[in-house]
């Protein structure tokens, strides 16, 4: 049985199209030779792009729809593949990619983002704004790929890009919290120490933005048990006193904060 299948998420092809088997899985997209044909067909600029990698065993038969859509199967072998949950077998699939809104390109992001390749997810979700330049949601996620390569003054960036297109957009203001929690840890890996003042005024700043998250509704929710979570390492009413209220962050480590 042969099932059909929405292909989610990926990248947009310019010219030409690839599909790779799981042997080509480690291929990168910047070694691929530029096409050739017929211009008719290959457009002068024409580039290839990996669009897909997430097949089980063989991925095969590039084909165009006459709806526009782009259409290759995933020969499996039905001794070694199984559906997502790891329990049931599976006997093949047909795949089905948009190439006018890159549905596949955030897949595979989404792909790297869980094999810790985070910089190549940068890539593909910065290939889908290119598409998409009012998706505050991808700008979010390449903020949070930055954050997750300790780029914190580059995930900030895309923060306020995100709620430049979207202001008041709960997702960027949690994103924004989450790198300054990051930068937390960061800091103290980096300098093998435990909490200072400083550390705790970060923390303020990630309660901030939570708290400017709560006012959309979509993330109240989440942006409030944030808040909560982050009661325990606010700077206490001692800290307070003992550094005269200062709000000015000192340490090295957080001077792209203040930049």
């Amino acid at each position: 049985m042969i099932t059909t299948h929405l292909l989610k998420r990926g990248t947009a092809v310019l010219g030409a199209l690839l599909a790779f088997s799981a042997a080509a899985q480690a291929a990168d997209p910047s070694t691929f030779p530029a096409p050739t044909g017929d211009t008719r067909f290959v457009p002068g600029g024409a580039r290839l792009e990996l669009i897909f990698d997430g097949g089980c065993a063989l991925t095969e038969g590039v084909a165009a729809g006459h709806d526009g859509m782009i259409y290759f199967s995933d020969i499996t072998f039905t001794k070694f593949c199984k559906d997502p949950s790891g329990k049931y077998l599976q006997a093949g699939n047909i795949w089905k990619y948009n190439p006018k809104n890159g549905e596949a390109m955030e897949y595979r992001a989404m792909c790297y983002e869980a094999l810790e390749q985070y910089e190549k997810a940068i890539v593909d979700y910065k290939s889908l704004v290119d598409l998409q330049a009012d998706n505050a949601k991808t700008m979010c996620a390449i903020a949070s790929d930055y954050k997750n390569r300790f780029q914190f003054t580059n995930g900030r960036y895309w923060v306020q890009r995100a709620l430049n297109i979207r202001p008041g957009f709960g997702l960027a203001y949690i994103t924004m919290a989450e790198i300054y929690e990051a930068a937390v840890v960061y800091c103290q890996d980096q300098e093998k120490r435990g909490r200072k003042y400083d550390d705790a005024l970060v923390y303020e700043l990630a309660y901030d933005e939570y708290k400017k998250a709560a006012n959309d509704p979509e993330y109240k929710s989440t942006a409030t048990k944030r808040m909560n979570s982050l009661q325990m390492v606010l700077p206490t009413q001692e800290e307070l006193f003992m550094n005269q209220n200062r709000k000015t962050l000192k340490l090295e480590c957080y001077s792209w904060i203040n930049q």
